[in-house]
């Protein structure tokens, strides 16, 4: 089975899969490479095209405070969410024993799950 890489399209064809019908910038690559390429991708690589339409595989730029900050935002927005609102309104509407404390600490845990970078 043999492999190739299209820039114009960012993707892998195999013949076994696609037989004869690839695009026309696809271009021939080994098992090597192409486990090489998959390999760097899971580790945090973009596979990209390089200046010949060839696969390669570069590394991205590090996120900055602002983005991270985003990031942990959401996330911590998502916690709240999903863990804390329901319990919240268990204790609003006086079901089970939750108790203020109980919801103080959960938020905590949250808040350091999910820390903000300075």
């Amino acid at each position: 089975m043999k492999k190739y890489y299209s820039a114009s399209k960012n993707g892998f064809y195999s013949t076994d899969i696609n037989g004869d019908d690839l695009p026309t910038d696809a271009y021939e690559i080994s098992d090597e490479d192409y486990n090489d390429l998959f390999y760097g991708q899971s580790n945090g690589g973009i596979i990209s095209a390089d200046t010949d339409g060839k696969p390669s595989l570069i590394q991205p730029e590090p996120e900055t405070t602002q983005q991270f900050n985003a990031n942990q935002r959401l996330l911590r927005a998502a916690a709240f969410s999903a863990e804390h609102d329901p319990i919240a309104m268990q204790y609003l509407r006086g079901e089970d024993e939750i108790t203020k404390s109980d919801l103080i600490t959960l938020a905590a845990d949250i808040r350091a799950r999910f820390p903000y970078q300075v």
